[in-house]
Formats: structure tokens, C-alpha cells, sequence
């Protein structure tokens, strides 16, 4: 695979109940790529800030399931009224000139709502339409300043998004 400066970098996102972990599994194994995860809302935005940093700035390969950056945008602003980042810092400037390959995971609105017995953290299942709106509106600015692939398992099998990515690497 083509080498980028920190690496290559694959950063998986979405909402919750699109098939990530599942994808992130599959090109872990198919691409022999490490994957580390993104440790949640607790952490103050330094503590997030390091960690992303961290995993960019780092010379190994990394598929990265979940982006603090991304993840306050859409779920700090809908389900706390804030968020600890936005696209007009430093931290997306960074993302910008490390330059990942962004996964955007996408089924259909039923597949996505389909929550199912599945436990979600609060208020995601209450706020799901302004969580995917959210979420649709960031990967729309993502697209205009970053390579993103939008994925939907219903449309694409995960060896042929596992062959797309593999041609944008190279």
C-alpha cells in the first residue's frame, strides 16, 4: 500500500447502529490494518485532543472506529446543546493535512432505526432523526475538503468498499 507521511489513516463513522464495529472488523482483517476506537464523551477535550493527535501524528497504519472530533459535532451539539470541537479549529486542520481516507457508514433510515433490543446510550434513540441529520450535514462539509467513501451495507458488499479503499491508498 502507498505510504502517506504519519501512515495511512482510515476513520470510520457514522451513527450508531450502521455497521461500523462490523466494518471496522472486516478491514482489519482484509487489510492487516490496526484498528483502535474512539474512548467516548468523558474525556475532557485535551484528554480527546491527545488521543486524536496521537493516532494521526503516529507512523503505523490505523483504521480508527469513531473520531472524537466528529463524534462531539453530531452528538455533543444534539444531545448536550454543545460540543468540545467544530470544523474551524485546530484539530480538523490537523485531520485536513493528515489527510484519512473518512468511511462514512450509511444504510437506509429504516436499517439505521432499527435499534432493536440494542442498548444506546441516552437519548440517541429520542434524538435519532436530528442525529442522522446531524450527521448527513457534517459528512456533506467532510466531502469538500476530504476524501470520504460513504458506505451503505445494503449496496456494497464490505470486500468491495475493502478493494475501494484499498485503490485509494495505493
Amino acid at each position: 500500500m502507498g505510504r502517506r507521511d504519519n501512515g495511512n489513516k482510515i476513520i470510520v463513522i457514522g451513527m450508531d447502529n450502521t455497521g461500523k464495529t462490523t466494518l471496522v472488523d472486516y478491514l482489519n482483517m482484509e487489510l492487516f490494518i490496526r484498528q483502535v476506537k474512539s474512548p467516548g464523551p468523558k474525556l475532557t477535550k485535551k484528554q480527546m485532543s491527545d488521543i486524536m493527535y496521537g493516532w494521526l501524528s503516529s507512523d503505523e497504519d490505523l483504521i480508527i472506529e469513531r473520531f472524537s472530533l466528529f463524534e462531539e459535532i453530531t452528538y455533543g451539539n444534539v444531545l448536550r446543546g454543545n460540543s468540545k470541537f467544530d470544523l474551524n479549529g485546530p484539530e480538523f486542520e490537523y485531520v485536513k493535512k493528515v489527510k484519512p481516507i473518512i468511511i462514512y457508514c450509511r444504510p437506509d433510515d429504516f436499517n439505521v432505526f432499527n435499534f432493536g433490543d440494542r442498548e444506546q446510550m441516552v437519548g440517541v434513540i429520542e434524538q435519532a432523526d436530528k442525529l442522522l441529520k446531524a450527521w448527513d450535514n457534517l459528512v456533506g462539509e467532510l466531502e469538500k475538503q476530504l476524501t470520504v467513501i460513504r458506505y451503505n451495507y445494503n449496496n456494497k458488499t464490505m470486500q468491495e468498499l475493502a478493494n475501494e479503499v484499498r485503490e485509494k491508498l495505493n
